[in-house]
């Protein structure tokens, strides 16, 4: 999960920068925020997956 959230992050903000003509800033705020997403789902299902005391 954790490349498929950067990799559609990269996909929208590439898109976007290319129709508005603003490279590459969507293009990295995209990719931060994938990787943002990553690390969430990632923290999320270490969380489930911890023993309960």
């Amino acid at each position: 999960m954790f490349p498929a959230s950067i990799l559609v992050g990269f996909a929208i903000g590439h898109f976007l920068d290319r129709w508005l003509k603003t490279s590459p800033w969507l293009t990295l705020a995209f990719i931060f925020y994938g990787i943002l997403a990553g690390f969430y789902n990632l923290f999320a299902q270490t969380r489930r997956h911890e023993p309960e005391e």
